[in-house]
């Protein structure tokens, strides 16, 4: 999933942010580096705001309704694979991102294995310039503002009786990405916004509006820049791409 921004030296490559061990990177990947001086990514997960987003040792969470048996739920879940690490001072939203995480590590999935971590790397070795769409904690600030706790809660527990589902969306997320099949990840992305609205219309879109002016920024220097978004901010109506374009930026699709 790459594109070239029109008339303009930069270009925009949709990204997986965990990927399996052993994953074939596609071409388009390594020609998305070519030329560039810059690479832009969404945020610095490396801030140390970062850990500490989302943890409530108090147990406030704790007490909503149905909260203990959800949390109770993913223990037991964790532990049946092993997992037995306490995950009780962290709020609904951050405990959702916990127990994937774990899930996914168990399965060779991981952030080291994704492109955001290959580029990081990438940049690193030929001395590049890096920079940011937004603050470290802005995409964590979403899960704050739209439900906490109930919808957080719901979508808690959402991964938690579907986890053998969300497991298959997470391969067809991997595979559709590989094979860059924009159609089949707007399907997804879809699916996601009628299931949990407020989060994920918050989560993507919105990002994908704030995002705009910042890119023009990087953009109007001509410094040939990479930006790095993840997949489903590439896709819909309401696209990174398509919030480009109210500035005068179109992108011509590469693959």
């Amino acid at each position: 999933m790459l594109w070239r921004i029109k008339e303009t030296p930069h270009k925009v490559i949709g990204s997986v942010h965990f990927l399996p061990d052993g994953t074939a990177m596609p071409t388009w990947v390594q020609k998305s580096c070519e030329g560039i001086e810059r690479i832009i990514f969404e945020a610095d997960h490396t801030d140390p705001s970062v850990n500490e987003a989302g943890v409530d040792i108090s147990g406030k969470h704790l007490v909503y309704p149905g909260a203990e048996g959800i949390y109770s739920r993913a223990e037991s879940l964790l532990k049946s694979v092993g997992v037995d690490e306490p995950f009780d001072g962290l709020r609904p939203w951050k405990a959702t991102f916990f127990v994937m995480a774990m899930l996914m590590q168990k399965n060779g999935i991981s952030f080291s294995n994704g492109v955001e971590a290959l580029l990081h790397n990438y940049s690193k070795d030929k001395g590049l310039e890096v920079g940011y769409l937004e603050a470290p904690c802005r995409g964590f600030d979403v899960f704050e503002s739209c439900g906490e706790p109930y919808d957080c809660l719901r979508f808690f527990e959402h991964l938690i009786d579907n986890i053998h589902t969300s497991r298959t969306e997470l391969f067809d997320i991997f595979n559709a990405w590989k094979t860059s099949n924009v159609t089949k990840l707007a399907e997804i992305l879809d699916e996601k916004l009628k299931i949990f609205p407020d989060i994920f219309n918050q989560l993507v879109f919105q990002r994908n509006k704030e995002w705009g002016p910042v890119a023009v920024k990087f953009m109007v220097d001509r410094t040939p820049t990479l930006f790095v978004v993840g997949a489903l901010h590439c896709v819909g109506e309401n696209s990174f791409l398509k919030n480009l374009s109210l500035y005068g930026f179109e992108a011509d699709y590469e693959k």
